[in-house]
């Protein structure tokens, strides 16, 4: 977990790690999905979410009528609640390529201008997505 510094000062808690099971692929089933509650509790910040190498699609926002969309990260407001659904299916990326450990950092960052700025480059690693419970180690993934 990273403060203000960007520099880690404390191991992920494990009620901040999300254990998924990956569809095999040889099968032609659609991939687990799994609703997330993102909530902004915050008095003075707006921050962005994302899940590296996951697409999220954004199903209800609070008090806005919304089309569900798919983004790589949702910004939310101060009071914002948003419901998010993630597959259980990673996408490599041009500059980010799928990790053989499976493991992904779940990010959240101070947006631009909309808050406390901590300085550095803006990401935490607030927590952790798993496709093999039996890991321990860091996720290597990148932004």
């Amino acid at each position: 977990m990273s403060h203000y510094g960007y520099t880690p000062t404390l191991e992920v808690p494990d009620n901040y790690v999300l254990h998924f099971n990956k569809t095999p692929t040889d099968k032609p089933t659609r991939p687990k999905r799994y609703l997330l509650r993102l909530i902004n509790t915050s008095f003075d910040s707006t921050f962005v979410f994302s899940i590296d190498n996951h697409w999220l699609q954004i199903v209800t926002a609070d008090f806005v009528p919304i089309e569900p969309y798919y983004n790589m990260s949702v910004l939310v407001g101060i009071g914002q609640r948003y419901n998010v659904i993630v597959e259980a299916n990673p996408l490599a990326g041009d500059d980010n390529p799928i990790p053989e450990d499976g493991n992904f950092w779940i990010r959240t960052w101070i947006a631009d201008n909309c808050g406390i700025q901590p300085g550095g480059s803006g990401y935490e690693e607030t927590g952790i997505l798993r496709y093999d419970n039996t890991s321990t180690s860091d996720p290597t993934s990148r932004p």
